[in-house]
């Protein structure tokens, strides 16, 4: 039983990883637009 919990437990933190990996690489991805798109001309 505490196995079952356990291996729920680091599934959820694998998930929680993966999302913050996601969010890091568009946000990540965003600003390389937008610098593209000049928006670092504003300086």
């Amino acid at each position: 039983m505490l196995l079952i919990e356990v291996n729920e437990a680091k599934t959820r933190n694998v998930q929680r990883e993966t999302e913050n990996l996601q969010t890091r690489a568009a946000r990540r991805a965003t600003g390389r637009e937008a610098r593209a798109s000049g928006a670092g001309a504003r300086q």
